[in-house]
């Protein structure tokens, strides 16, 4: 008789749709996602050794990207969420010509670019439901394929060591942290969403060396202090706009 009770209360509450325990399940379980992206990335080239800019260099950018993303959401009460979502989205390429005004040499082209081929991340998010809204924060780690780069042609110089043709160039995945803030919108298995996300990545350092001549990509010899190195330091904001489809 007590069994024939429960499994009547247990059958009349899945066919309650204000049940609680259902309302807490509502944003549960894994997804993937993909969106379109504004993106405004901005790198900071420091020339230590005064070699071709004696002050910083910033390269911006504002482009258009897509990111796409899988994850997995926890409803841990009626109004908190809590999950854990990975990104991978696409690059952009960003240049500089200065070709006159240089501080060894008033002849020869400067370079300086930055280029992401790749960007990716693993973030935690924890949000609040109004409805079938989320309101939700999001931080974790980041990391891009990156390649940093000033670059010296015909540019003369007085050390016998250093040749006309010269450069400095970091290439790698580059690690930083990311964190942003964002909104979806339950519609079915599919959700609307908007968020926005910042991302600082860790500063680079590379030596000048000669492209041609002797001693080809060895780092030049410090005749002072201050060695022939640049620091690259690298930021991003994106706003995305997409979809996420919940199965």
């Amino acid at each position: 008789m007590k069994l024939l009770l429960v499994c009547a209360t247990i059958a009349a509450a899945s066919l309650n749709p204000t049940a609680s325990w259902a309302e807490t399940d509502k944003w549960s379980g894994p997804y993937v996602g993909a969106s379109a992206d504004a993106v405004f990335d901005d790198t900071t080239i420091e020339d230590m050794g005064c070699w071709t800019s004696c002050s910083s260099i910033s390269l911006r950018k504002a482009s258009a990207s897509a990111t796409v993303s899988a994850g997995y959401d926890v409803q841990v009460t009626d109004d908190l969420v809590m999950g854990i979502v990975a990104d991978f989205g696409s690059g952009n390429e960003r240049r500089t010509l200065v070709g006159d005004g240089l501080p060894v040499s008033t002849t020869g082209t400067i370079t300086h670019s930055s280029k992401i081929a790749e960007r990716m991340s693993l973030r935690g998010r924890a949000g609040v439901t109004f409805g079938n809204s989320l309101i939700y924060l999001s931080g974790g780690i980041a990391r891009a394929k990156v390649t940093h780069r000033v670059q010296g042609e015909g540019v003369p110089s007085y050390s016998p060591s250093h040749s006309a043709d010269f450069d400095a160039t970091w290439s790698g995945y580059n690690n930083g942290l990311i964190y942003g803030i964002g909104v979806e919108r339950k519609i079915g298995a599919l959700s609307a969403k908007v968020e926005v996300v910042s991302t600082h990545y860790a500063t680079k350092a590379a030596c000048f060396s000669n492209s041609t001549g002797s001693d080809i990509g060895q780092c030049w010899p410090t005749h002072y202090v201050i060695p022939p190195q640049v620091n690259f330091n690298s930021t991003s904001a994106q706003i995305r706009v997409g979809v996420n489809w919940r199965f």
